[in-house]
């Protein structure tokens, strides 16, 4: 159960990295996203 949480915690942080750094990179491209 808690690495279960952990994981989904980590999946969550990771996208929201990568959608800040898309939309940093690329602020036409985030808006589809």
């Amino acid at each position: 159960m808690f690495i279960q949480k952990l994981t989904q915690r980590i999946g969550l942080f990771t996208e929201n990295s990568m959608h800040l750094l898309t939309k940093n990179n690329n602020p036409q491209r985030a808006l589809l996203l």
